[in-house]
């Protein structure tokens, strides 16, 4: 075998490779086309140098017997045959026909003879391709990317063979929908942001926006984003957006999904509790997850809060008083804090200021005053000790007065204002001392001239020191003062009724005195002494005026070596046994039965005057 290979350069014509004959004088190459009477056999003398040939004039589709002849010097040495088949035309006319609605485009070409099938294939900008085959003059090609510029071509198939695809016609494909389509949203606000990338060849954007509720708002633009407002509370909302070309739309953008803020707490109310200080917050609207915060704030920005996640309701203790506060709720459900509107509440007011008290001298009474409230109703005192029931005060006057406190004792003073039905914090307490006691069981030990008198007491609550007073019938005052439970009273003058009593004193008065006590003091020396002789009895009558306090007297008569004596409980006495011609000394004292008192001034007895008158008689 000879013959080595046939194949097609062009439609019309075979190219047929040999190898050498030995002593080759010529080679003829026979050419007839196969089962076809119409068509002329080629034959072709070829000189022995050449071992190919490309026979032209043959027809486009047919199959062909070639045989290769071999002559030395005229005679025919060798014969070797093959088949083969010659190319097919190609297409002549391409067109095409795009559909946006299918994203297919048509392809349609005019008939090649020998042609059993066809293949149509669209190649894009980046070399990837998509194809189609018919038997017909038309087929579809699908799964087109969108915003491509493709190119046609058809090649004619028969068996193993293709034509070439000189011919080819162009298109683009609908543009891509818009890229990155991304929302914007700012909580608590009503506005969202819709944007994209631009595609080519869009004339307009269109974009929508559609609620929880299916509600539906669309935005034509030229722009690449629209702002949809009033957006609503508590909304999800679902944004797309396709584009407009001459020849049709885009396909819509996968959706944007934007919950927006939480719809705000709604009837807020802000309750004042006086009594325990503290504000009780409560709302409507209220959802079940998420964590509210109730804010109040004052006019210098201070803030206090409290939280809930269970309820509607939340609770700010230890406010400050006087104050007047801006209330709000925020709800925050883990993405957008939402605010509820403003309500304004007062705290508890303050306590009146500038407290002070003192207690009267003279009654005891206790006297509270303070400084103007300016938002105060009225007053309430409230003056308590240790034990027992307080004493309330009320007024409407920046002072109360009250009595009925207990002696020796302390108290602690707190005023509140009074709003309508709110009673203000205390005020600063204030500690006052009511009057010390009067000194119990006041004791005098009676003691004789010139000796002092002692007085002692029980000791009162609240007296530093005390003083205790004898005064007299007649006016005399004696005094001694201590921070003991016992002095004693000097200079307490002879033959008076005391009355002693004892005092207690603090910084600031001095108290009712206690129960006192009646005190005889020792009698005094008897006064105006006088004596008349009784000669004819050798006796002498002395008198003298009564000594207060005296029970009894004694007189006594003295002589050079003589002393008489005579005792009455009267203010006589009769001296006897006096002798003749003596002048005597008279004394009278006076005594209580405890006390003595001093001599009286002595009375001189002249005997022998008295004498001489009684011989007369």
């Amino acid at each position: 075998m000879i013959l080595e290979m046939v194949y097609n350069l062009e439609a019309s014509s075979l190219n047929v490779v040999w190898s050498t004959y030995s002593n080759a004088s010529v080679y003829v190459l026979d050419l007839r086309a196969v089962n076809s009477t119409t068509i002329s056999p080629l034959m072709v003398m070829i000189p022995p140098t050449s071992t190919e040939m490309v026979v032209q004039g043959v027809r486009s589709g047919y199959v062909y017997d070639i045989t290769l002849k071999v002559l030395v010097f005229w005679d025919l040495v060798c014969t070797d045959t093959k088949t083969a088949m010659t190319a097919i035309n190609s297409v002549t006319t391409v067109s095409v026909d795009y559909s946006c609605s299918s994203g297919s485009v048509t392809a349609t070409w005019d008939v090649v003879f020998g042609a059993s099938l066809y293949r149509a294939t669209a190649v894009d900008g980046t070399g990837a391709s998509s194809n189609c085959t018919s038997a017909s003059t038309s087929c579809q090609i699908s799964m087109l990317k969108c915003g491509e510029k493709y190119e046609v071509r058809v090649t004619a198939l028969f068996g193993d063979c293709s034509s070439t695809s000189n011919k080819s016609s162009m298109f683009e494909t609908v543009p891509c929908a818009p890229a990155n389509p991304q929302a914007s949203y700012t909580c608590n606000s009503n506005v969202v942001v819709f944007s994209w990338q631009p595609t080519n060849n869009a004339l307009y954007y269109v974009a929508t926006s559609v609620d929880s509720n299916g509600m539906s708002t669309e935005c034509r633009t030229t722009d690449i984003m629209c702002y949809f407002t009033d957006a609503e509370c508590a909304q999800n909302y679902t944004y797309r957006v396709y584009a407009v070309t001459l020849q049709c739309n885009t396909d819509i953008t996968e959706p944007v999904i934007v919950q927006t803020s939480p719809c705000p707490p709604t009837n807020i109310e802000a309750f004042r509790d006086c009594d325990a200080n503290r504000a009780v917050i409560v709302w409507q609207n209220h959802q079940s997850t998420g964590l509210y915060t109730a804010t109040i704030a004052d006019q210098s920005a201070d803030q206090l809060n409290c939280t809930s996640n269970t309820g509607n309701n939340c609770t700010i203790t230890s406010l400050p008083c006087g104050k007047k506060y801006n209330v709000s709720v925020t709800y925050n459900d883990g993405n957008c804090p939402s605010a509820s509107s403003v309500v304004s509440m007062d705290s508890v007011p303050c306590g009146p200021e500038g407290v002070g008290a003192h207690v009267n001298c003279t009654t005891g009474e206790l006297t509270v005053f303070w400084n103007i409230s300016t938002t105060a109703e009225s007053y309430t005192t409230v003056i308590s000790r240790g034990s027992g029931q307080p004493l309330y005060c009320n007024s409407t006057e920046t002072q109360c007065s009250t009595g009925g406190l207990e002696c020796g004792s302390s108290y602690s003073v707190t005023v509140f204002s009074i709003t309508g039905t709110c009673k203000s914090l205390p005020s600063t307490e204030v500690t006052v001392d009511t009057l010390p006691c009067p000194p119990t069981n006041v004791t005098v030990t009676r003691t004789c001239a010139p000796h002092p008198v002692p007085v002692s007491w029980l000791a009162s609550d609240g007296a530093k020191y005390y003083t205790a007073v004898a005064l007299s019938s007649e006016g005399h005052r004696s005094s001694c003062t201590t921070n003991k439970t016992s002095c004693s009273l000097t200079g307490l003058h002879c033959g008076e009724v005391y009355t002693i009593g004892v005092s207690g004193v603090d910084d600031k008065c001095e108290i009712q005195q206690s129960n006192t006590v009646s005190v005889n003091t020792g009698p005094c020396a008897p006064f105006n002494v006088s004596s008349q002789l009784i000669c004819s009895a050798r006796a002498a009558h002395v008198s003298w005026d009564p000594s207060p306090n005296a029970l009894s007297y004694a007189v006594e008569a003295i002589s050079d070596g003589q002393t008489l004596t005579c005792n009455s409980s009267s203010p006589n006495c009769a001296l006897s046994n006096l002798l003749c011609g003596q002048a005597y000394e008279i004394v009278v004292t006076a005594t209580d039965g405890t006390c003595v008192s001093n001599y009286s001034a002595p009375f001189r007895q002249d005997q022998g005057t008295d004498f001489d008158w009684q011989l007369l008689r």
